[in-house]
């Protein structure tokens, strides 16, 4: 038996409205490898109880998927009566009180009953380890009392080769418990080449004998999929979107300092100072606040021709990221690090141009099909979106290249490559 721990899935969940980043990845994971083989059982550890618990993967699907007949029109009038109490307050008192964001409510995600491990099952861990400080004692636990084998995926190596993004407490911790794992497990799992490299470069720094590690090609994101062909049954109205424009350009990532949207506003100042406030698309980011944002805020807040020019949403659910996708002029993605990059994926999902930094992982995704700049060239990116603003008929040929070549990834050929892997591990035994 393989048990994959969706701990992390469900500590997401609890507080936000659908998964992104690595949580997305681990629940589809999950959900191809079950679907595949029957010999695959999500787990998650249950802490009422001290132990870990099964765990049901259609409430998970059910979770992340919510129609929108769940929204109800009460729900959406209080959302709206909210959010107007609160534009009538100051801007200054409003940041000071907390007003204005969502407030953050547990949804409780039930487990089923203890987990039957046997000497010789399979551990999988394909999340965040991070999530929870004690989550890397329970699964050595877990593992060891039960004489199971452990396998392990590694989505990147950013708090250790970006340290200075974080502090150095943190960068310490992350980096203990990353060898932890690394030492128990007896398969290694990354999702691009380069974050391999960087793998084996830390066990090599730290002599840690290598792990077999394989690199496995994440599929583009489920949503996308079910909302196409929602979309081809019924267009959607969008009559809940938090953001009503028609004019924009897209960026979906956690509002994050390695995500680098600090470095998109002189480039919006500049093109509205140029081609003028009317013909200056809006620049739509939709992401949660992560490490550092309110930096980016603070300049945000500080740049008064950007006011309505520039919006930030943090709760978005799928249904209302794919409007957004299928009606963007285009996707940018300045980061400055990244493990894979699924907000690139996405936007050649929807068939849309991306005009990223030039960054190795991002060229696995992408390709050639990517419109790339160097890291942090304000004149380059400059030159590419302008000319994607005022050039509709570029922006048409390279949407044409990408519904030509652009081949999407399937979750099941991912889940396949894992569980062969998993396969002879157990025959190795």
């Amino acid at each position: 038996m393989t048990w994959i721990d969706v701990t992390d899935v469900i500590d997401f969940l609890q507080t936000t409205p659908s998964v992104t980043g690595i949580q997305r990845a681990a629940l589809d994971l999950t959900a191809a490898m079950c679907a595949v083989s029957g010999n695959c059982r999500p787990c998650a550890y249950c802490e009422e109880d001290g132990t870990f618990k099964t765990a049901s993967l259609g409430e998970l699907l059910a979770r992340t998927a919510p129609s929108e007949k769940a929204q109800s029109a009460t729900n959406r009038l209080e959302r709206r009566v909210a959010k107007t109490a609160v534009s009538l307050v100051p801007k200054k008192l409003r940041k000071k009180l907390g007003l204005g964001r969502t407030p953050t409510t547990r949804r409780k995600i039930p487990t089923g009953s203890k987990a039957d491990f046997h000497r010789g099952d399979i551990f999988l861990f394909l999340g965040a380890f991070w999530h929870n400080p004690n989550h890397v004692h329970r699964i050595e636990k877990a593992v060891f009392v039960d004489d199971m084998r452990f396998a392990l995926m590694v989505h990147d190596l950013i708090p250790v080769n970006h340290s200075y993004w974080f502090s150095q407490e943190l960068t310490g911790w992350w980096s203990e418990k990353l060898k932890d794992l690394l030492r128990m497990a007896d398969h290694l799992f990354v999702n691009s080449q380069f974050t391999a490299n960087e793998l084996r470069r830390f066990a090599c720094h730290n002599d840690i004998p290598i792990r077999p590690i394989m690199t496995v090609r994440l599929g583009d994101p489920t949503f996308i999929r079910a909302s196409n062909a929602a979309h081809l049954g019924k267009p959607s109205g969008g009559a809940d979107r938090q953001y009503g424009g028609l004019n924009f350009v897209l960026m979906v990532s956690s509002i994050d300092i390695r995500k680098n949207q600090k470095f998109l506003l002189p480039i919006w100042s500049r093109l509205i100072r140029e081609l003028g406030r009317e013909v200056t698309p809006d620049l739509l980011l939709i992401g949660k606040n992560g490490t550092r944002s309110h930096e980016f805020l603070s300049l945000l807040d500080e740049s008064a021709e950007l006011i309505g020019k520039v919006v930030v949403l943090n709760r978005v659910g799928d249904q209302e990221l794919a409007w957004y996708y299928r009606r963007a002029l285009f996707t940018v993605f300045p980061s400055l690090a990244e493990g894979w990059g699924f907000p690139v994926a996405e936007s050649l999902s929807f068939g849309k141009v991306c005009v990223s930094s030039e960054i190795a992982s991002i060229r696995e995704v992408g390709g050639d099909l990517v419109s790339y700049f160097a890291v942090n060239d304000f004149s380059g990116a400059y030159r590419l979106i302008k000319d994607l603003i005022v050039n509709p008929a570029e922006r048409a040929r390279l949407e044409s290249l990408i519904a030509d070549r652009y081949q999407p990834a399937q979750w099941t050929t991912a889940a396949n490559v894992i569980l062969g892997a998993l396969s002879n591990m157990e025959t190795d035994r």
